[in-house]
């Protein structure tokens, strides 16, 4: 069991306790943990996180190879968690790449959303 979070606080639950959460659900959650981190930023695991950071700089058209095997990279070390595919965009409204990450958990398929802000 893990504590839901959202924008990086606590989801309260009833009587204003932390929200917990299990199965699938902390799994994708411990997932997008590790794509949105920037890798090395956190000092006690400096190997937790990705470089998905880093396609700010790549060209559009490498975009989804590049992030592919950022998240691979990224979950590897995350057992039965499997990155089955993504697609890439664009927000201009946002200023920032959308990624539409198809992701394995034993053999369950589950989407995950992740943005790449500037």
């Amino acid at each position: 069991m893990d504590t839901m979070l959202q924008n990086g606080d606590f989801v309260r639950g009833r009587g204003g306790l932390p929200k917990a959460i299990g199965g699938t659900e902390e799994q994708i959650q411990r997932a997008l943990i590790r794509l949105t981190v920037k890798k090395g930023s956190f000092p006690l695991d400096p190997e937790l996180g990705s470089q998905l950071h880093l396609l700010r700089d790549a060209k559009r058209a490498h975009w989804e190879e590049q992030a592919l095997l950022y998240a691979k990279e990224a979950l590897e070390k995350m057992p039965g968690t499997e990155v089955l595919g993504v697609k890439a965009g664009y927000s201009y409204e946002r200023q920032a790449i959308l990624l539409e990450y198809r992701l394995g958990f034993g053999g369950r398929e589950e989407t995950a959303a992740v943005e790449i802000g500037n």
